[in-house]
């Protein structure tokens, strides 16, 4: 492959079909789900610093200022920054656990799989229709437990309404309240 001709160029035309028919199609909504990540992290960073941007990704992921922990058997070593700064790379095709890119020529890249509530993102536009985008919103929000003031404020309604929407929800089975 180092020399080029016809087997690099088969590498390509390969790699270019694989793309055409497992990737492109699915393009828009992988977009979608990466952006629902990123906001995920900022939100995290906004409410909690950087200890809750690093706790969201993963749980191999562990942050003791001034060090972030990586378990797993799949890591080894350190990894000094040097001033380099850390680029946080949501990937659908890491799985499992976080993953460290390094070159000392470059600056340090950490992969980690998707955020669970991003791959969710798209089951609330499709439970829409079942729904209702409110109560989608709400199903959603109340997975990880909250008032239901917070649910108000996630699902942006009222107070009231988020009582009523969760109520019908109760009532059907759906989630369960304490």
């Amino acid at each position: 492959l180092a020399d080029g001709g016809r087997a690099l160029v088969g590498l390509a035309g390969t790699i270019t079909n694989y793309y055409r028919t497992a990737i492109e199609p699915f393009w828009p909504q992988l977009a979608k789900q990466v952006h629902t990540d990123r906001a995920e992290r900022a939100w995290a960073l906004l409410d909690e610093g950087i200890d809750g941007v690093f706790n969201s990704i993963h749980p191999q992921l562990r942050w003791t200022d001034p060090v972030l922990e990586l378990q797993g058997d799949h890591v080894c070593g350190d990894l000094k920054l040097d001033g380099r700064g850390l680029r946080l790379v949501p990937s659908f095709f890491c799985h499992k656990a976080p993953t460290v890119l390094a070159d000392p020529e470059l600056p340090p890249v950490l992969v980690y799989p998707i955020s669970r509530s991003a791959l969710h993102a798209q089951a609330v536009g499709e439970l829409g229709a079942l729904l209702g985008s409110t109560r989608a919103r709400i199903l959603h929000a109340v997975a990880r437990g909250c008032t239901t003031t917070e649910l108000g404020v996630q699902a942006g309604i009222s107070p009231a309404s988020a009582s009523y929407h969760a109520s019908i929800l109760r009532d059907s089975g759906l989630v369960h309240t304490r």
